[in-house]
């Protein structure tokens, strides 16, 4: 459960173009076409035929059902001159395919070059696997499901304790670290792999996020509630007993 804002970088027509046209080229088998738009870096590989013959291999035969653009990440840099990677996805049916162009302008006036070229493909039946199910996932996997569910739930339980509490001082204080969070864990739904970042401190943090692509793996976050824990049990947001001054008592005869 979060709140983000961002703004795509805005696409480059003649750089979307190009890396299109490169994967055609490499599809039809035509290094030919391909070579032109090389930059000097890539062509200086060894064996580049070769590699390219590689990735060709990995396509389908067959024309693809439709093209999307799943990642761009633009750079730039001095002197006008401009770094992209572009990440386009194709399906085939029954196989995907992530296709990554790297491609550099050392001006505004230059034309783009491809310095980089990358092949990730897969079944249908082994995309399934990024899926959010519950079938064949560890104890592990569900105790940090269950620990995702269960961290805002406290949160707001904490809060409400503090708001309902009546004698307690600086009750906004209490509510405030009701929502804090200590450490911030993410999980990998797909591989059950934990990540860890303990020197965090985070507010209502829990959530499951995915890209845009079949080949991204759900991630699960969370923060312990360490705040709601400590107003729940009462160490925090104690309320204040007021001691009633009872009259003095003549003990006289």
């Amino acid at each position: 459960m979060a709140l983000a804002g961002c703004r795509a970088p805005q696409e480059d027509p003649a750089a979307k173009a190009m890396a299109g046209a490169g994967f055609d080229d490499v599809h039809r088998g035509d290094y030919a076409a391909l070579e032109p738009m090389l930059g000097p870096q890539i062509k200086a590989t060894p064996n580049m035929t070769a590699i390219l013959e590689q990735m060709k291999a990995d396509i389908p035969a067959a024309a693809p059902r439709g093209r999307e653009t799943v990642g761009w990440n633009e750079v730039d840099q001095a002197q006008g001159e401009r770094v992209v990677d572009i990440s386009d996805q194709y399906d085939f049916g029954d196989r995907m395919i992530i296709w990554s162009t790297h491609l550099q302008k050392a001006s505004a006036a230059a034309p783009w070059l491809i310095e980089g070229l990358h092949i990730n493909g897969a079944t249908s039946a082994e995309l399934a696997k990024n899926r959010f199910t519950l079938a064949g996932k560890t104890p592990l996997q569900l105790g940090f499901l269950l620990a995702v569910i269960l961290s805002p739930i406290l949160m707001i339980a904490g809060a409400i304790k503090a708001i309902l509490t009546k004698g307690l001082r600086r009750k906004w204080l209490s509510v405030i670290l009701s929502f804090l969070g200590l450490c911030s864990l993410q999980m990998n739904w797909t591989t059950g792999q934990l990540f860890i970042n303990w020197i965090s401190i985070n507010i209502l943090d829990a959530g499951a996020t995915r890209g845009l692509s079949p080949f991204s793996p759900w991630v699960l976050s969370m923060t312990l509630p360490i705040g709601a824990l400590l107003v729940l049990s009462g160490v925090w947001s104690r309320p204040t007993v007021k001691l009633k001054r009872l009259p003095p008592t003549d003990l006289s005869g």
